[in-house]
């Protein structure tokens, strides 16, 4: 089975940071790896309509697994490193043996809770 999850956050999906499930917005199911990718495109030319800037990264050649979304104008002044960063509206594909997202978690919004800064975690 295989998860395409969608995020919203500070961060592109690829780094992985401490709490990153925590930018889950929602993720749906799937049988095969080609019904996923279908989802992941199809997710992936919607938001391509909404926002300017998109960068993909590849597990493997000709094989979309993440890509990231963004506004340069949609940023969130973070306190604890002074400055704005920019928020993202990532897709990736996940197999469910890969997950560490409950199957029972959905988020319908982003969070609107004071986020505290990974980049000062990982610092």
């Amino acid at each position: 089975m295989y998860q395409v999850i969608e995020l919203f956050g500070d961060y592109e999906p690829w780094w992985f940071l401490e709490g990153w499930e925590e930018d889950i917005v929602s993720f749906e199911l799937f049988e095969s790896y080609g019904e996923a990718l279908s989802f992941y495109q199809m997710k992936g030319e919607q938001f391509a309509q909404l926002f300017p800037k998109k960068e993909e990264k590849r597990d493997q050649p000709d094989q979309d697994v993440m890509v990231a979304f963004w506004n340069p104008d949609e940023q969130r002044w973070c306190e604890e490193c002074g400055e704005n960063l920019q928020q993202f509206h990532s897709l990736l594909i996940r197999t469910v043996s890969e997950s560490v997202t409950p199957l029972s978690k959905t988020v319908s919004e982003p969070s609107s809770k004071v986020k505290i800064c990974r980049l000062q975690k990982e610092a």
